[in-house]
């Protein structure tokens, strides 16, 4: 039975993973006005109500590791301009803000 939770948790957190990836790939943020939506948020969200919170810190983690390409990558304006400044706190702002998240 503990097994079968386990592989239960395992599978319900990679399918959120998978999401969260096509979420921030695909979709990426929608623009209205002068902020950012994201809808990344859902699946972690859910994978900390529904898995607990390691799962979440790991989709949070996931999520904090596609915006760290976002902004070395220069898709996100703010960031590459803190990049630019001061990477390390950036990179690490960005890792541990989705992560807590």
């Amino acid at each position: 039975m503990k097994n079968q939770n386990f592989v239960r948790n395992l599978v319900g957190t990679a399918i959120l993973a998978a999401l969260v990836l096509a979420l921030q790939l695909l979709l990426g943020s929608l623009k209205l006005g002068p902020f950012n939506i994201t809808l990344t948020l859902v699946p972690i969200i859910l994978g900390a109500v529904l898995y607990g919170p390691l799962s979440a810190a790991f989709l949070g983690g996931l999520f904090g590791f596609l915006v760290c390409i976002s902004v070395i990558s220069g898709n996100d304006a703010g960031g590459f301009m803190l990049f630019s400044q001061k990477p390390v706190i950036t990179l690490a702002l960005c890792m541990i803000k989705s992560t807590a998240a």
